[in-house]
């Protein structure tokens, strides 16, 4: 004669089922958890930067992502935008990463850190694009350092005459 017997579950499901609070704890880590990364853990991608789609005539605030990309059925480069002494913005220069480099860039923005790689720059409104270390473009803050670049790159000699700040989107 076979006989049913029962017998208490072993291993993990016995465990939540002898102690069901642990179960409410796991549950709730677990929410905590979704919740903090829902809300907080894509934070450096929610840093801005400005962007060109018509070579430095307008910009535009965007998510930092590397140049040039597609934004609303154009290509959009980079721009770094200046404040003059009357607070209006303008656009210094435009930059994008030459193709045999975006893939690096790309890579280093998403771990958060700047691109080793050249770039390439041009003035707003200008046609030609011109190779440059982009350690040559950050020292760029004031009035002097545009001189100072005109002087190294006679070529740009035409920054010069942009004045002011470099700012960022808030």
């Amino acid at each position: 004669m076979i006989t049913n017997v029962e017998t208490e579950p072993t291993g993990l499901r016995g465990l939540l089922k002898k102690y069901p609070a642990i179960s409410y704890v796991i549950v709730g880590l677990l929410i905590a958890t979704a919740a903090y990364f829902l809300l907080w853990g894509n934070a450096e991608s929610k840093q801005q930067a400005y962007y060109t789609t018509d070579g430095g005539a307008t910009f535009f605030a965007y998510n930092v992502i590397a140049p040039p990309f597609s934004y609303g059925g154009k290509e959009a480069d980079g721009a770094v935008v200046v404040k003059d002494a009357a607070g209006k913005l303008n656009v210094a220069y435009v930059y994008r990463y030459p193709t045999d480099v975006l893939p690096a860039a790309q890579e280093a923005m998403k771990k958060g850190h700047p691109s080793p790689t050249d770039i390439e720059v041009k003035l707003p409104g200008g046609s030609e694009w011109k190779r440059r270390k982009p350690t040559d473009m950050t020292k760029v803050r004031s009035q002097a350092d545009f001189e100072r670049l005109g002087k190294i790159n006679a070529d740009f000699d035409a920054i010069k005459a942009v004045k002011g700040a470099i700012v960022s989107p808030e």
